[in-house]
């Protein structure tokens, strides 16, 4: 399997067109692209690693980390196991997914789910992502914060 890199905005994009039983971005791109199904010989087998790194967020997760959350009254737990997201039986490659799983819609999982400390403190998760990697949007901010200055000239309002 190839790794490639998209803007954010493709990525939404993509899985904006999923469809029933699409579980990964290469599902939604087959049937969009016309491709043939994988063979067996396609498939790769899963390696051995420790650990979840994503690389988007450059967030890093130990094998065995556990985060958690709350939806609709029921509780839901996820550890990293070789390298992935295991939550009630299933491996998912991504927190997003993760929060699919759970919510069944569209949601920034960053701020949903939380882990616990070695201290006991709760965090969201979102903590450990890289701040300079985290895209912005511009809707519902002031000009203050977008770094616009309001007395420029020739700026029509």
């Amino acid at each position: 399997m190839r790794q490639i890199g998209v803007s954010v905005e493709v990525f939404a994009k993509i899985w904006s067109l999923r469809e029933a039983g699409e579980q990964s971005e290469d599902d939604i791109l087959r049937r969009l692209l016309d491709c043939s199904a994988p063979s067996q010989l396609d498939i790769p087998i899963p390696e051995e690693r420790e650990g979840f790194e994503d690389l988007r967020y450059g967030a890093a997760f130990s094998e065995g980390f556990e985060i958690f959350r709350s939806y609709k009254g029921r509780h839901y737990r996820a550890k990293v196991v070789q390298g992935r997201w295991y939550m009630e039986g299933r491996f998912y490659d991504q927190v997003n997914h993760l929060s699919r799983a759970v919510a069944k819609g569209t949601e920034n999982a960053w701020l949903n789910w939380k882990y616990r400390d070695e201290e006991g403190t709760i965090h969201l998760i979102n903590e450990l992502r890289d701040p300079s990697l985290i895209a912005r949007r511009t809707v519902g901010r002031t000009a203050e914060e977008l770094g616009i200055r309001m007395d420029a000239p020739n700026l029509d309002v």
